[in-house]
């Protein structure tokens, strides 16, 4: 293989776009500005990396995993997503 494995943190792109990004709404005025930065973003790193790279956007699991079993404290103090973001990633 002569290309490369980037692996994205997704919930770090998302949140990143939707802080970044004044709010960007769709025409049915959904909130859509988080969702435009990440494509933007990867759209970017595409163009950065060779075509023979991979991307792969990789999501934190909705439900606790295995890192809540060894630290319960893991992202304990974590603010809840606000309403606006968790809209855009049913």
């Amino acid at each position: 293989m002569k290309g490369k494995l980037i692996l994205v943190d997704g919930s770090s792109y998302i949140y990143r776009a939707f802080h970044a990004l004044p709010a960007l709404e769709t025409t049915q005025k959904e909130p859509s500005g988080a969702i435009y930065g990440v494509v933007a973003m990867l759209k970017k790193l595409q163009q950065e990396k060779s075509p023979e790279d991979i991307i792969v956007f990789i999501l934190d699991s909705p439900t606790p995993t295995f890192r809540h079993e060894l630290y319960p404290e893991y992202k304990a103090n974590r603010l809840k997503m606000p309403q606006e973001l968790q809209m855009q990633i049913p």
